[in-house]
């Protein structure tokens, strides 16, 4: 039963529940980490207003093309959670997002370590800004850089490296953007504002390149 959200004064608002699926999406992880652009592919041609959003009927279409065997109770749970905005619509940026991507916030220090084994890199102390904004733009530039990210994230590591003489595990946006461009990355202004607003966590004028590579190591391990 959907939880209700108190108006000051309006109609209440439907509020989509915490939904706990951790089960189901471990079971078709591979399936969509596999099928991902696919899924994207099929997803933007019926998403002609580019909402983000599908209908759930087309949801339920995708998971007979890509075989994800979810039973309708299963079908069922994802279509909650990932109502995101709670108009009975399908998130498919989110959808993809979480299997796809890792971007919440962490502990500094902690996982970068354990996949950057050979870096000097101190961690910065965080602060006490929060993490930089998401959107939709920014999960589809993610998603539009990951596999080169993936291929290429030790030559690109070293180049970030050669920029920050002090080791701060940041570069400015000029260092941080043609370094992409050398290995044939090239944002559009808006995604990369994206991009920089969210790993410019501490709006200090320089973006994370260990927290925008570890993001995409976390994501396949």
């Amino acid at each position: 039963m959907l939880a209700s959200r108190a108006g000051g004064g309006g109609p209440a608002r439907a509020m989509t529940p915490m939904v706990n699926a951790e089960t189901i999406e471990a079971r078709i992880k591979s399936v969509v980490s596999r099928n991902w652009k696919k899924v994207q592919e099929q997803c933007r041609q019926w998403d002609l207003s580019n909402s983000g959003e599908i209908e759930v009927s087309q949801f339920k279409e995708l998971c007979d093309k890509f075989k994800f065997n979810l039973d309708p109770a299963d079908f069922h749970l994802l279509s909650i959670k990932f109502d995101i905005n709670n108009n009975g619509r399908f998130s498919y940026t989110h959808f993809l997002k979480h299997f796809v991507l890792t971007v919440t916030p962490h502990s500094p220090g902690v996982r970068e370590k354990s996949l950057l084994p050979d870096t000097k890199t101190q961690t910065p102390a965080p602060t006490k800004q929060s993490p930089g904004l998401t959107s939709d733009q920014f999960y589809m530039a993610m998603l539009r850089v990951r596999d080169t990210v993936l291929t290429n994230w030790k030559d690109m590591r070293r180049q970030f490296r050669k920029q920050d003489p002090t080791s701060s595990g940041a570069v400015s946006p000029f260092h941080f953007r043609d370094i992409l461009r050398q290995y044939n990355v090239n944002l559009t202004e808006d995604e990369f504002y994206h991009i920089m607003t969210y790993y410019d966590k501490g709006m200090t004028g320089n973006i994370s390149y260990n927290d925008f590579i570890g993001h995409f190591l976390r994501a396949v391990k």
